[in-house]
């Protein structure tokens, strides 16, 4: 069991349903008023009745987050040499509690396709010869098994970010879900709006400048499992989605390492072991 800002390593608790790994419950502790909503990270079928367990209960939506994210959680821990409830307290938004209940009653539709703004890529001008080649390479890529990685190096205003447009283009066709990491928070307006306006659907962000009512529009998208697209700053990499496109815009920027408080991860390095073991 996993809860943030709280070491619970070595505790066990019991409960009274089926449980499965990435369950959100809650739990009680001796010295707290409220219980914690916690994390499974692991199921032990065959219990020492030695111990003696503490009771969770499951959360009341029912929520369970994927295999994935539990895993992205507890190697963060092993790699960056923090307690794994250090990075759950980055991974969970302090209003997550507020977001499972949204996904609970079912306040976002079901549609599980972007949400259309109508326009789209219609009146861009064409490829230079550079970026075609680029391009081929990279979609070659996209429809490839297995890992693969590639660094696209190019000047100032030499056109890798149409390229970046065109991949995702072929992504959403593909169903793909992509994720776009931007080093600068103050970038993802104009990063953002350009998106939009070429693929012609609603690209939600995360970045911890959001006002609440964007932020919580985008949780309950990624927890619907309806977002196929997210862009966000280097904290994006931790959010419930599941990429099978990721892309690092200026992948060297120092912004994309987090100092302080734990888990001191770098983005990129965590974007390339989930993509080195999801394929």
């Amino acid at each position: 069991m996993v809860v943030p800002n709280t070491i619970l390593e070595g505790l066990s608790f019991g409960v009274s349903e089926k449980m499965e790994i990435g369950s959100v419950v809650w739990v009680s502790l001796r010295g707290r008023k409220k219980p914690l909503l916690g994390l499974v990270a692991e199921v032990e079928k065959n219990n020492d009745s030695r111990f003696k367990l503490k009771p969770a209960v499951r959360h009341w939506s029912g929520y369970a987050f994927g295999r994935r994210y539990v895993e992205t959680l507890l190697w963060c821990a092993s790699y960056y040499m923090c307690s794994a409830g250090e990075v759950l307290t980055a991974m969970w938004n302090k209003d997550v509690e507020g977001y499972l209940d949204g996904v609970f009653k079912g306040r976002l539709g079901g549609d599980a396709e972007p949400s259309p703004l109508g326009g789209g890529a219609g009146g861009t001008p064409p490829l230079t010869e550079e970026q075609g080649e680029a391009l081929a390479v990279l979609r070659g890529l996209l429809n490839g098994e297995g890992f693969r990685a590639a660094l696209l190096h190019g000047v100032t205003g030499s056109g890798k970010t149409r390229v970046y447009l065109e991949l995702v283009k072929k992504a959403l066709e593909l169903g793909v879900p992509s994720l776009i990491l931007i080093p600068e928070i103050n970038l993802t307006p104009q990063t953002k709006s350009r998106f939009e306006e070429f693929l012609g659907v609603k690209v939600p962000i995360l970045h911890s400048s959001l006002g609440a009512k964007e932020k919580r529009e985008t949780y309950l998208s990624l927890l619907n499992g309806e977002a196929k697209i997210l862009m966000g700053t280097r904290s994006a990499i931790l959010a419930p989605f599941e990429p099978k496109l990721i892309i690092l815009d200026e992948e060297h920027d120092s912004s994309y390492k987090q100092q302080d408080p734990a888990p001191r991860y770098h983005t990129r390095d965590t974007a390339f072991h989930i993509a080195h073991k999801y394929g």
